[in-house]
């Protein structure tokens, strides 16, 4: 019986020894797998440097200048396509000449406020004429051009006038267009683009005095909608425009299917060294003058300068003669 239990106490006892040796031979693998490890690290320290926290932004700088350079070479080409226009300073006064608008509306009204006063020019198309009613402060000036002549509405009705210069030549007297004058011998910065306006600006100073002019342009027609004048950034003055807006003629235009009359114009100008002999056809209840750009021409009814020139107003034809020089 002891001999048994002497026995069993020996195999218990060898199997804690054996399990004791092999807990000590792990320990001592991950022990030496641990310094390999540690090992590594050193060698890779020595030769690389460690990683400490002065050279982490080293690198997060160098990926940000990355970053700034792409932006930098992009934004070029972006502002590049942006500002770049696709017209010129001509096709502006093209578009905005008087004589185009009114071959697309019927009218155009440009209504300026300088804060003070309020001025408005209306053309009017009822073809052939082209009326201009000029309102300034509600006081009314009637204009208007009709196959080279000027027409103005006085106490006895229509008088043409036509300027003698233009019979030299084959260009008719042709009315001032009061809105591509804005853009003549101008260089236009684009301010900014919408999606149905260009909005361009031109400054220009001298002293201590900045001036800048905004236009708003429209995109698909190129014509004006507004200009706002700053004299340094402040407003002074906008001018608006209306396009196809009805405007009361007045009653002003008359019906041209009516009589005409003739007036045998005869002019010596320059000390006599020009003469001009045109025959003139207007309507019968119009008045004729012939006008000049250079001088005050006087006018006669008969050819020796005897009777100097008074409207017949009875509809008939008749002779008129003029000369720059006394008679």
């Amino acid at each position: 019986m002891k001999l048994l239990k002497y026995s069993v106490c020996f195999i218990v006892c060898f199997m804690l020894f054996l399990l004791t040796a092999c807990g000590r031979g792990g320990t001592n693998e991950t022990t030496e797998n641990n310094e390999d490890v540690t090992e590594s690290t050193a060698n890779n320290e020595s030769e690389t440097g460690p990683v400490t926290d002065e050279t982490r932004p080293v690198q997060e700088s160098t990926d940000a200048e990355s970053v700034s350079d792409e932006t930098e070479e992009s934004e070029p080409e972006t502002m590049q396509a942006v500002k770049e226009l696709n017209f010129t300073a001509e096709d502006l006064m093209k578009a905005n000449s008087v004589t185009a608008i009114l071959d697309k509306y019927s009218s155009v009204k440009i209504n300026t406020n300088n804060g003070e006063s309020i001025k408005s020019i209306a053309y009017y198309n009822s073809k052939p004429f082209v009326i201009e009613v000029f309102d300034y402060d509600g006081v009314e000036e009637i204009f208007g051009w009709y196959d080279g002549f000027e027409l103005k509405w006085t106490e006895r009705g229509i008088r043409a006038e036509k300027y003698v210069e233009t019979l030299f030549d084959a260009d008719d007297f042709i009315y001032e267009d009061e809105i591509s004058v804005y853009f003549d011998g101008y260089e236009f910065a684009l301010e900014e683009e919408t999606d149905t306006s260009y909005i361009l600006t031109i400054t220009s100073g001298w002293q201590d005095a900045i001036e800048s002019r905004v236009y708003y342009v429209d995109k698909e027609s190129l014509l004006l909608k507004k200009i706002v004048t700053k004299m340094n950034g402040e407003e002074l003055h906008t001018t608006e425009y209306e396009y196809g807006e009805k405007v009361d003629d007045r009653g002003l235009i008359e019906d041209l299917n009516g009589y005409y009359k003739e007036v045998w114009l005869n002019c010596c100008l320059n000390n006599y060294t020009q003469e001009i002999k045109y025959t003139v056809e207007i309507p019968g209840e119009w008045e004729f003058i012939p006008v000049s750009r250079t001088a005050e021409l006087n006018l006669y009814l008969k050819d020796d300068f005897s009777d100097p020139y008074v409207y017949p107003g009875d509809g008939n034809s008749f002779s008129l003669y003029c000369t720059d020089s006394v008679g």
